[in-house]
């Protein structure tokens, strides 16, 4: 299969990781043939000289329309409806470490899968829909004009949620609507949340789960009870380098170990969809947020003392 690859960076200091370095060899190791890399940052030559000579750069200055508007770069940049040899496209980011393991088991199940476009994970919410983090799309879509248009008209929001329902959860649903087949390779897992605990236990794991979302690492927004335990664990079983995620937050959240090292307890309780609780941590007032909806209607929030474990101020 003749796959290419379009990969979406931002940093706050305008590096390039070396997380994301290893994320782009892991792509060229499970074959992807091309890789177009487009940032919504301005990097220096020092920066860019740290890519693959294989990686062919389309953009890097500050454009301010998120991962949608470097893809749209790339497209800009590559004319797929005259590339009928192209079997296959990823539109990823660096929002992600991984793969944890490689690609490779990823690419063979969903090679094996007839359908016309596939992610990874699925989110329940909005009648269902592909996160953005990784997505994939075969001839039949590449070759429907609907589909680069799409891209085309990717334009800069104040409001970030607008811009998620109408790009990340539109696409799914453009693509739906248009009569294209999706599928998710953690099909048996099919409404896992890509940053809750779930997707951090072994089986998930074991079962494939390629990736840690940066954003769990950074901030640990569902409240994970001792959250490095379980990111520590997640690099031994797979082989991911814990020191390429730590040396990351070191630079861009110095304050991760609080997160890391919360003991809130567990992030979400559920009774027969009646009464839902979530936790939320605040290291930087050494409080939690908790929030409880009844039967749908959210309750006034309120917070309680963080507690840690391990962790040396």
């Amino acid at each position: 299969m003749n796959r290419i690859a379009f990969f979406a960076h931002y940093d706050p200091d305008g590096k390039i990781d070396d997380y994301v370095l290893h994320y782009l060899s892991g792509l060229f190791r499970s074959e992807v043939k091309e890789l177009y890399f487009a940032s919504d940052c301005s990097l220096d030559d020092e920066e860019l000289a740290k890519l693959p000579n294989a990686v062919e750069v389309v953009y890097a200055t500050r454009h301010g329309e998120y991962d949608f508007g470097s893809w749209k770069r790339c497209f800009d940049s590559v004319n797929l409806s005259a590339r009928s040899d192209v079997d296959e496209l990823i539109l990823c980011n660096d929002s992600c470490y991984g793969p944890l393991s490689g690609f490779d088991s990823l690419f063979s199940e969903m090679q094996s899968r007839s359908c016309d476009f596939w992610g990874v994970t699925q989110v329940r919410r909005y009648e269902g829909y592909y996160p953005s983090y990784f997505l994939a799309f075969r001839r039949p879509v590449l070759a429907w004009a609907g589909f680069h248009e799409f891209f085309r008209q990717i334009a800069a929001f104040t409001d970030k949620k607008e811009f998620c329902l109408k790009y990340e959860v539109g696409l799914t649903h453009t693509l739906r609507n248009q009569g294209f087949q999706g599928d998710c390779f953690l099909r048996e897992r099919a409404h896992l949340s890509h940053s809750s605990a779930a997707a951090l236990e072994t089986d998930a794991l074991e079962d494939g789960m390629p990736f840690i979302r940066v954003m769990t690492a950074r901030e640990n927004p569902s409240g994970i009870a001792q959250l490095g335990s379980k990111i520590e664990a997640a690099c031994q079983l797979t082989g991911y380098p814990l020191e390429l995620i730590r040396k990351h937050l070191e630079r861009v959240a110095p304050d991760y170990r609080k997160f890391w090292n919360c003991q809130v307890g567990k992030s979400v309780k559920t009774y027969f969809w009646v009464v839902r609780i979530r936790t939320k941590p605040d290291p930087k007032l050494d409080q939690c947020r908790v929030k409880i909806r009844l039967l749908g209607i959210p309750l006034p929030w309120f917070s309680v003392p963080m507690r840690y474990d391990g962790y040396d101020e």
